[in-house]
């Protein structure tokens, strides 16, 4: 009987398997090495698009924001040019009115004179008659007609003295001399007759 001794092909086999696990696992970590890579490049690549996508964004919103900014203050201008626009339009309106050439003419007239007519042409210009017990309150009315502000309130009523910037409300206004009143008994003892032209400014 011939005897056969196995044990070194057992070695054999067990070698054998061990390398083989060994490839196996070489195999397996270089893929799970190769997956990790692969996913921290796509990660890496997404998170650069990202910080792109931001940046863009947060230049955007700056920009937005000074386009705001500059459309709040346009907004704001525009507002104050409207009530410009409104406050002369109504001036203008008011000046043109009998309502408000009676106003200033009471707001200026000395107690010892009166009118006796007021005439306003199309194109702006106006007549004063009337009569008066002194020149000099004559004088003083033309004069306080001269100076009257465009925007005359009673607190403010007259020009500045020395004062050429700012617009008063009439303008030209001068008097056309003084002659003794005739009449029937009804005229006043001295009384003078006046006359006034101008124009509205």
């Amino acid at each position: 009987m011939v005897r056969i001794n196995l044990l070194p092909i057992r070695d054999i086999l067990r070698k054998r398997d061990l390398k083989r696990f060994i490839v196996l696992s070489c195999i397996a970590l270089s893929a799970t090495v190769g997956i990790m890579v692969f996913w921290y490049l796509t990660l890496s690549a997404k998170l650069s698009a990202l910080g792109q996508d931001h940046s863009a964004l947060q230049k955007r919103l700056e920009q937005l924001t000074e386009r705001n900014k500059e459309i709040t203050s346009l907004t704001k201008e525009e507002g104050q040019l409207k009530k410009q626009l409104d406050d002369i339009r109504k001036l203008v309106q008011n000046r043109d009115s009998f309502a408000r050439i009676m106003e200033a003419i009471s707001l200026t007239i000395p107690e010892d004179v009166w009118l006796e007519s007021l005439e306003k042409t199309p194109n702006r210009n106006f007549t004063l008659v009337g009569k008066s017990l002194d020149n000099s309150s004559v004088t003083s009315f033309v004069e306080k007609l001269q100076t009257i502000r465009i925007d005359f309130t009673q607190k403010s009523l007259h020009q500045d003295p020395g004062e050429t910037s700012q617009q008063t409300f009439f303008a030209d206004v001068d008097f056309k001399g003084f002659e003794a009143a005739t009449g029937g008994a009804e005229t006043a003892k001295g009384t003078i007759n006046f006359k006034i032209v101008g124009r509205l400014r």
